[in-house]
């Protein structure tokens, strides 16, 4: 049974992956993999580790979500990934005003493969919004999936 922080880690990388998977096939393209490493600020030494890793777990040119996970196992407790990776995943959503209104959120939230209904997304942007401006910020977007 995992403890509730390694839950959590567990259902932070999770949710990455499903969001890498744009296809919903259940693996992401090696090159979208390796592409992620780069953008979450992995040094050359830490990717070139986890490539050399991945001769062991990958018969293909796709990760699975189990090889995906025991790969990012390492940087679990690593906060800056964890925030690089929200701030991809804001930046691909956001307006390009530096902000996310609520339909951008609710593509987000939508692309996690949960079935929410519009008023459980408002209610989620709704606490979200701890500025209460209708505009969600980076750091508001950042505190929502830390809570």
């Amino acid at each position: 049974m995992r403890n509730s922080e390694s839950s959590q880690n567990y259902d932070y990388f999770k949710q990455i992956f499903e969001l890498l998977d744009a296809e919903n096939k259940g693996e992401i393209r090696y090159d979208h993999f390796i592409n992620f490493l780069y953008k979450v600020g992995l040094s050359q030494t830490e990717i070139e580790n986890i490539l050399i890793k991945t001769v062991g777990y990958c018969n293909s040119y796709n990760v699975s979500l189990k090889q995906f996970l025991s790969l990012m196992h390492p940087f679990t407790n690593r906060k800056k990934i964890k925030e690089d990776a929200l701030r991809n995943i804001f930046n691909r959503y956001h307006n390009k005003k530096g902000y996310l209104n609520i339909h951008e959120f609710k593509s987000i939230i939508l692309s996690l493969g949960d079935e929410f209904d519009d008023n459980e997304i408002r209610e989620y942007y709704k606490k979200a919004n701890s500025k209460r401006n209708g505009k969600l910020d980076f750091e508001e977007f950042l505190a929502f999936w830390d809570k």
